[in-house]
């Protein structure tokens, strides 16, 4: 069932892990909530639909992402992501699916910083 179809409460761990294992099959990616919604077809309904409901739909995924993060699971990047929900923590998967616990292996994950070169339209906007 689709996640836009379910109430906060009724989101947890196992359906994202769903959404995280059948994409991650295909291909890799960076997880927010928003790119949770986007491979589960969700986020188109959710950011159109009621407010309130898509606040407390963002935040109890992110939720997860962070309590999946901390059982080793997933590793936050260092760098804010918008896949459509807002800016965000990303995070990469590390361990395995089905295994809650697995030491991060500090080879699967790569951080590439990219140097930024001003253009004349920087010019006015503050500095990071």
């Amino acid at each position: 069932m689709s996640l836009s179809k379910l109430t906060p409460k009724e989101v947890g761990v196992d359906r994202v892990l769903d959404v995280i294992a059948a994409t991650e099959g295909r291909h890799r990616v960076v997880w927010t909530a928003g790119r949770v919604l986007k491979e589960d077809g969700s986020l188109h309904q959710v950011m159109t639909g009621d407010p309130v409901r898509r606040k407390s739909l963002l935040r109890r995924i992110r939720s997860i992402l962070k309590t999946l993060a901390s059982d080793g699971l997933l590793r936050e990047r260092g760098i804010q992501f918008n896949f459509g929900a807002g800016n965000e923590a990303g995070y990469d998967l590390v361990g395995e699916i089905g295994k809650v616990g697995v030491p991060i292996d500090p080879e699967c994950f790569h951080l590439k910083k990219v140097r930024h070169t001003p253009t004349a339209s920087d010019r006015d906007k503050p500095p990071l």
